[in-house]
């Protein structure tokens, strides 16, 4: 019985206490569940700002190489240009060396042609036994010896001039020979400015490369000097003060492939811009390339047709304006890649696509030949090159023949163009 009592009195108590400790339990669960989900979010916060900050790093290197790989065509060109009239000096002094040589031979021929019939004469008068006729009073010369007075002067002052011209020309000889030593000298340290030139130009497109590529994936474009923008908002202008000098930006003027009057034929290598010609109006967008994928063909890569023309380029290449025009776009992202659409006149646009790095913004005038753009290997590609694109409108699908187009506008495109290269 008192058992019973016991156990009806304890049971009541319990339930009390459980009851009372229900709200506690379920306060300390809901906080801790909280607490979870704050240190879930906090951690996905910490993971996005290091994905931004990764991302933003990626930018800001690719946008430094990317800057490098031009200022080095720049450098190349600059280095190569030098190089080209230091070989052409050497070549006209040695012609120059060779053009005295020559005439020393001659003159040394010519005196010792003198000295011989000198010799003869005197011979001549030694063995008749008579005076030199310049020891002789003139009164006592008839007309014959008189004459042969003269000659005998005649000889003497042609001897004397030869000899003269001789030293005066072996001096010249030796002055040029001196100096297309130092110019052959200056070309060779030249030549290897432009061997080390180019093996950091090669760097520093193997690493744009492997750096663009993720840059490209997260639908950004490069812009050296301004790190990566987004496609909307690029602003692609390199102002001064910028990593990247304008007069790099700008590039150089198109060639003379790209006038209306001219021939067509293939440009002068571009080493970071070629010569210029002052009224082109059109211009290849690449100065060396080698024609690839062409207009129209089919093949597993393309949903239809091939739109454009292929020119395979190493990464980093400067791509020109065909014509002078407008950035209507830039896009970041897609199966282009990054890509730069040009509105021209009378409607006609070209696009320039698989872009490595933009140094044009949209909206603004460029003109024939300007750099906008280095090439690359981002997008739908199977290796780098620059897909070229002429279109009736803006929007896919009313492309048409580049290479046609480019040659009504007397702008040639033959199957291979090689950079001048010319080294001793």
């Amino acid at each position: 019985m008192c058992s019973l009592t016991v156990v009806l009195c304890v049971l009541p108590a319990c339930d009390g206490a459980a009851l009372a400790a229900a709200p506690a339990a379920a306060e300390s669960g809901a906080r801790g569940t909280r607490d979870r989900a704050a240190d879930r979010a906090d951690r996905a916060d910490r993971a996005d700002r290091a994905d931004r900050a990764d991302r933003a790093d990626r930018a800001d290197r690719a946008a430094r190489v990317s800057a490098d790989v031009a200022r080095l065509h720049q450098r190349a060109g600059e280095v190569a240009r030098r190089y080209e009239r230091e070989r052409a000096a050497v070549r006209r002094h040695h012609a120059e060396t060779e053009r005295v040589a020559r005439a020393l031979r001659h003159e040394r021929r010519t005196t010792e042609r003198l000295r011989q019939a000198a010799g003869r004469l005197a011979r001549e008068r030694y063995r008749s036994g008579a005076l030199p006729y310049a020891l002789l009073p003139l009164r006592s010369l008839g007309a014959d010896a008189h004459s042969r007075l003269r000659g005998d002067r005649t000889l003497a002052r042609r001897l004397t001039e030869a000899q003269a011209r001789g030293r005066r020309l072996a001096e010249r000889e030796r002055a040029e020979a001196a100096r297309t030593r130092e110019l052959a000298a200056r070309a060779r340290r030249l030549n290897a400015d432009v061997h080390e030139v180019e093996r950091k130009l090669a760097e520093a497109r193997a690493t744009l490369r492997r750096v663009v590529s993720r840059v490209a994936h997260d639908g950004q474009c490069v812009v050296p000097g301004r790190g990566a923008r987004r496609a909307p908002g690029a602003r692609a202008g390199l102002p001064a003060g910028s990593p990247l000098p304008r007069a790099e930006a700008g590039g150089p003027e198109p060639d003379r492939a790209g006038s209306r009057t001219g021939t067509g034929g293939p440009p002068r290598a571009e080493r970071g811009g070629p010569r210029v010609a002052p009224r082109a109006a059109w211009t290849r967008p690449v100065a060396a390339y080698t024609l690839s994928a062409g207009f129209g063909r089919a093949g597993a890569r393309w949903a239809h047709r091939h739109t454009g023309q292929d020119f395979a380029v190493p990464v980093g290449t400067p791509v020109r304006a065909v014509g002078s025009g407008e950035v209507v776009s830039l896009r970041c992202g897609g199966p282009y890649g990054m890509s730069v659409l040009l509105r021209h006149a009378r409607g006609a646009y070209t696009q320039y696509a698989h872009l490595s790095a933009v140094l044009a913004a949209r909206g603004e005038r460029v003109r024939a030949g300007q750099w906008i753009a280095l090439s690359g290997d981002t997008g739908n590609s199977t290796g780098p090159h620059l897909h070229f694109e002429v279109r009736r409108g803006p929007k896919s699908g009313s492309a048409v023949d580049p290479v046609s187009w480019l040659r009504r506008r007397a702008v040639s495109l033959p199957a291979r163009v090689d950079e001048e290269r010319r080294r001793s």
